[in-house]
């Protein structure tokens, strides 16, 4: 490349700078003359057109290309100046015959449209009438002619349009174009209020590449698979019928198909790209890529046996190709693998773990929502969970259709190919009780009414859909579309395995999984969690036996009632415990005890109290009576959690009972260390903590008498509370790690129900009030603050505490990343957020490093 003055390419836009850095690998562009904005602000100089002219010579064809240090749509690139009718046999010989009149009548109409302000309809009329006329015709000879007709008639529109005759030498035309982008550059500024800080912008001319030889062409290359990374090549030419190529069909992309040529004639055809030339190309995107870590499409122009890169940009890429194509990248010794972590988003790699759709032109989509749980699936329109739990136990797959859910739902979800309500946020019920199945989720379709008396689901645009007919949700993107979608399943091996162990060497954060059957923490172990940081125990109930006989023991009119339901419940959850450790092979595993308050676990209508009532054999009306006592106002604030456990002890006293001869069991057995880690949820007063304690201690020594087995256990605290995170230094004193539930603290600190806030938490957000929902990601600056508060108090109290964070933010990048600057020993997220969890510690760590480097 030969650039007048190359140093000032320097800070005036992508074009200039990647021109310069493919001259300077060494990779042929064409001639370039950079000019810098303040030579032709207001106008153009007659010395500096006469510079350009000596540096090109008066009969070579050039382009103009703007680049800036901002994008600017309005500024528009020009190409074929210099044609003109005399020299015309000269031209022609450039570009060849009908080449010379495409591109003059190009030129034409873009000076027309661009500088003068012409209507662009008029030349398109009489374009969209000459190819008409050559599609009926299909001879190139007819085009060739009517391409001169185009040409006689656009010159004419030209000197009707502006009162003169269409320049005719290069001089005349340069000038005409650098004082219109002077112009046009001042009148920019001053439109986007720039005066202060102008932005640095520069004009490219560039010598256009001669298409006169047969096998002349231009075109575009790419050498990734952009959805697979693999390395293929794929792309297309210019100036003919665009193909799709690879190595493997070569012969396809050798030949020039004439798109007025019949098949008959396709062997006549001469080539456009031999080997040598794509092998050449291929060794152009290997220097970008060693010198840039990526891949490239390269815009590429052919005559003869020359070869110029005109362009290049950064592949298009879907995650799984930017992950494959990074550890590629690494095997090349083109990167490290520290740098390699750092190219993905965390969060991208969602599109690894669940199912996808696969895009298609026909997709119906009629509404979207909250995107609350990722992944994609297709089912028939259910209302309610019975019949969710009644058509798949038939083979059907459903999607389960709600206003909202409650923890009776919790059977019906697990069912369910995925999860729509009208209302809720990424915290409601909804979106985390799906999120732990690892099923699609769309939350908060506040454009959807359900009509439970007629089955029906209308939309805000007037359709009605049946229960019975079939939808899919797309839980990464909120879609929800009419009808069957063809999905793909995710594939965990390879490349993103790689990724991920690279991860693992390079964090010190630990994730744990929020896993609450041996289901959940087989899936957990899949993805190479470091333990369980929550199972919640509660959700062990909701299995149809379980939960009727929970049922029966919220209706015991008395203690000892209460201990012959308990003793039902005993094996039960001593077995879940057992599973739950042999699964985890000796990992930590955190037991949240009972936190929901207990008429989460009733019916809600008379119907099904009235057939409750039968089934345990009580009298319906102290059942209606009962349930009325234990509804609450606001149960986020009751009779729940650790309060349970000091109001009804023997609630705890069994579930703390299954877990210490669970962890008998598993070690007298010999399949694995066990130390358990208790956790109290919803704390505010560590005389909860010495009041539980006492008693976990008694049942511990209980244990050991009757089964001859030592083991050692953990209490921690869940601090959900703003109080909890304040007097977190007492807590301390009395527990072995404490664990912040962020969902309930977000909801306390605020003062906001994560279930509701949805429906105006868009509006905050858009006026700035909030930054972003605090629910999706930790509010750093409120609630971060009470983390920081309580883990340094934390730690001044009982320095071995260990500190950790198991809400939903325990998967989202920016929040571990505070975690991580704080000290917290682990994050627990859902089984599914686990790798993103992973790579985002080690990206914590990595960037916690340079940081520490560059003081």
């Amino acid at each position: 490349m030969i650039v007048k003055d190359k140093s000032k390419t320097n800070g005036i836009g992508a074009k200039a700078e990647s021109l310069r850095l493919l001259s300077d690998l060494g990779i042929p562009v064409p001639r370039t003359y950079l000019i810098d904005s303040e030579d032709i602000l207001g106008a153009i100089s007659d010395e500096k057109i006469e510079q350009i002219i000596e540096f090109f010579g008066t009969q070579n064809l050039m382009a103009i290309r703007p680049s800036s240090t901002i994008f600017f749509n309005e500024l528009p690139t020009f190409l074929y100046l210099g044609i003109s009718e005399n020299p015309k046999n000269f031209y022609i010989k450039i570009t060849g015959e009908l080449n010379y009149f495409k591109s003059y009548c190009s030129l034409i109409k873009k000076i027309s449209v661009d500088i003068f302000d012409s209507d662009p309809d008029i030349f398109d009329d009489l374009y969209y009438k000459i190819i008409t006329t050559i599609d009926e015709k299909k001879s190139s000879h007819q085009e060739l002619v009517y391409f001169k007709e185009l040409l006689a008639e656009y010159k004419i529109v030209f000197k009707d349009m502006t009162g003169e005759i269409f320049p005719q030498t290069l001089r005349e035309q340069l000038r005409l174009v650098l004082n219109f982008f002077g112009k046009k550059w001042v009148d920019l500024i001053k439109k986007l209020d720039l005066n202060e800080e102008k932005p640095k912008m520069g004009l490219l001319l560039q010598e256009v590449v001669s298409s006169s030889a047969s096998n002349y062409c231009h075109g575009k290359l790419n050498f990734i698979d952009k959805y697979s990374g693999k390395k293929v090549i794929s792309g297309f030419i210019h100036n003919g019928i665009p193909h799709d190529i690879s190595e493997n069909s070569f012969e396809r992309l050798a030949k020039k198909i004439d798109p007025l040529v019949t098949k008959s004639e396709v062997s006549a055809t001469q080539n456009l790209l031999d080997q040598d030339q794509l092998e050449t190309l291929k060794s152009f995107n290997q220097i970008l890529a060693k010198e840039l870590k990526d891949t490239f499409e390269i815009d590429f122009a052919v005559n003869g046996k020359d070869l110029t890169v005109l362009n290049f940009r950064s592949s298009e890429k879907s995650v799984k190709a930017v992950v494959q194509l990074t550890v590629d990248m690494v095997s090349q010794g083109f990167i490290t693998k520290r740098e390699a972590l750092m190219k993905v988003d965390p969060l991208a790699l969602t599109d690894y773990l669940h199912p996808q759709i696969v895009e298609t032109e026909d997709l119906k989509v009629i509404s979207k929502a909250v995107s609350a749980s990722p992944g994609a699936a297709t089912g028939k329109i259910v209302f309610n969970s019975n019949l969710a739990l009644e058509l798949t136990s038939s083979g059907e797959n459903v999607i389960l259709v709600m206003t909202e859910t409650g923890p009776e739902d919790v059977k019906g979800m697990q069912v369910s190919k995925g999860v729509l309500t009208v209302r809720g946020g990424m915290t409601s019920h909804a979106a985390l009780i799906a999120r732990g199945l690892g099923i699609p989720c769309v939350v908060g379709a506040v454009d959807l009414r359900i009509n439970l008396v007629d089955k029906k689901l209308y939309l805000k645009a007037g359709q009605t859909l049946s229960e019975g007919e079939e939808i899919t949700i797309n839980g990464t993107t909120g879609d929800i579309i009419e009808g069957e979608c063809e999905t793909k399943a995710p594939e965990l091996t390879g490349a993103f395995s790689d990724l991920l162990s690279w991860a693992d060497d390079n964090r010190s954060l630990k994730v744990r999984a929020n896993a609450d059957t041996p289901k959940d923490a087989a899936l957990a172990k899949k993805f190479n969690v470091d333990g369980i940081g929550l199972c919640r125990t509660e959700h062990m109930f909701f299995k149809k036996e379980r939960l009727l006989i929970m049922q029966e023991m919220i209706f015991a009119e008395n203690k000892e009632q209460r201990f012959l339901s308990l003793d039902k419940l005993l094996p039960i959850q001593r077995k879940d415990f057992i599973q739950l450790f042999e699964v985890m092979s000796g990992q930590p595993v955190a037991i949240r005890l009972l936190d929901p308050p207990l008429h989460e676990f009733l019916p809600k209508d008379t119907e099904q109290l009235s057939i409750l009532a039968k089934k345990i054999g009580v009298e319906f009306k102290y059942i209606s009576r009962r349930s009325r006592e234990l509804k609450e106002v606001n149960p986020m604030l009751g009779h729940r959690g650790v309060r349970l456990g000091i109001t009804m002890p023997e609630i705890y006293q069994m579930q703390v009972r299954a877990i210490f001869e669970a962890t008998s069991h598993v070690l007298k057995s010999g399949t694995g260390l066990v130390i358990p880690e208790i956790m109290f949820p919803l704390v505010s007063a560590n005389k909860e903590i010495e009041l539980l304690s006492k008693m976990i201690q008694e049942i511990a020594e209980e244990v050991y008498i009757n089964h001859g087995v030592e083991f050692s256990y953990k209490i921690g605290a869940m601090i959900e509370t703003p109080r909890a995170a304040l007097r977190a230094g007492e807590i301390a004193e009395s527990t072995d790690f404490i664990s912040f539930g962020t969902n309930d603290l977000t909801q306390m600190t605020y003062g906001l129900s994560r279930d509701d806030s949805g429906k105006f938490l868009n509006e905050y957000i858009n006026a700035e009030v909030f930054n972003e929902d605090p629910f999706l990601s930790l509010d750093q600056v409120g609630v971060g603050e009470l983390i920081r508060l309580a883990s340094a108090r934390g730690k001044k109290s009982n320095k071995n505490l260990s500190i950790a964070l198991c809400g939903e933010h325990g998967g989202d990048p920016k929040s571990i990343f505070y975690c991580k600057m704080l000290g917290l020993n682990y994050v627990s997220c859902s089984p599914f957020r686990v790798p993103i969890a992973r790579l985002a510690a080690a990206q914590a760590d990595i960037m916690g490093s340079s940081l520490k480097e560059k003081i």
